[in-house]
């Protein structure tokens, strides 16, 4: 009975967290899934640190997300956790950009462009 109660909710609040993290870690893989794919002239590196608290991003902006969607369930709450979520993506792309590193190749032009930091806010 309470014993039951309990574990039930400890249950739920792990299930929670795992598909917050699974989440998070989904939209880093497509980020870093989709930068592994585009052809550029020269050499991507990035930077560990950076890629780290990009991963960390998302995770935690989607357990966010999915710690309101969970609890609630009128209109507000919901527009909530889907801008949380959308916060999740945009927050994780830009600071993975910044992340990145690239070095033209042999015969390439070196290509210069905004600071993403700086763009992020204007987006």
């Amino acid at each position: 009975t309470n014993t039951t109660l309990m574990s039930r909710k400890a249950t739920k609040r792990y299930r929670e967290r795992l598909s917050g993290v699974v989440s998070g870690l989904g939209i880093a893989a497509m980020h870093y899934t989709g930068m592994a794919a585009m052809h550029v002239g020269g050499t991507v590196t990035y930077r560990c640190g950076i890629v780290v608290l990009s991963v960390l991003i998302a995770v935690a902006a989607a357990l966010a997300a999915l710690w309101i969607a969970f609890r609630v369930r009128t209109g507000r709450h919901v527009v909530a956790a889907s801008l949380i979520m959308a916060a999740a993506v945009s927050g994780m792309h830009y600071t993975a950009m910044a992340a990145t590193q690239v070095q033209a190749g042999a015969g390439e032009e070196e290509v210069t462009g905004t600071d993403p930091f700086s763009l992020a806010p204007i987006v």
